[in-house]
């Protein structure tokens, strides 16, 4: 059987990711998140002095829980199938039976939700932009929503996730208050990035 693609899910919401997807309680969640870290089994990556590469090995010491955090590391990301996987045998049994059931409820048990998917998406996005800001904060939030700067996928971004990709992956220089100087049309981006 082949391997399928990976499918990449921030870590700081694979929890809620998991306890969406199993219907268990966030700190279950967190927990057996945290868990799958510690085994270093599982597919991880992340940025070391800009780099990005895999830490499966590496980001179990780096860990603390009770809210799960991790240092010397930036934009790390689990492959969702490892998750689901490595995750499954870290279920509590009085869970068991929620997480049974919601196996067997869901007809694509293998997909990050729309909203994780377009989060991930936003971050390659931002990641491979240039220094110059193309417009506001806002304005990318919008124009990512809308579909145009991300796909159809953006549609499903949520504010909350976007601020998690803009904390992230945008360009340093995209952060530092003050007023820009030069905003661009959403066409000039798609000029620019063609």
């Amino acid at each position: 059987m082949s391997q399928p693609d990976p499918k990449w899910v921030a870590l700081g919401y694979a929890p809620y990711e998991l306890a969406r997807h199993w219907d268990i309680p966030n700190l279950i969640a967190e927990r057996i998140v945290w868990g799958i870290l510690q085994g270093g089994e599982a597919l991880v990556r992340g940025r070391d002095r800009g780099a990005l590469r895999t830490i499966s090995k590496e980001i179990g010491a780096t860990l603390s829980l009770g809210p799960l955090t991790w240092g010397w590391f930036d934009d790390v990301e689990i492959e969702w199938h490892d998750l689901l996987k490595h995750g499954r045998n870290l279920v509590p049994c009085e869970y068991e039976d929620r997480v049974s059931a919601a196996a067997a409820r869901s007809a694509n048990d293998r997909e990050p939700t729309p909203t994780a998917a377009a989060e991930t998406k936003m971050k390659l996005w931002l990641r491979q932009q240039a220094d110059d800001p193309p417009g506001r904060k806002a304005d990318i939030f919008a124009w990512a929503k809308t579909g145009e700067l991300i796909g159809e996928e953006g549609k499903a971004l949520g504010r909350r996730s976007f601020s998690r990709a803009w904390h992230e992956a945008a360009p340093s220089s995209w952060k530092l208050p003050g007023p820009r100087t030069k905003f661009l049309r959403l066409s000039d981006i798609k000029s620019r990035s063609n």
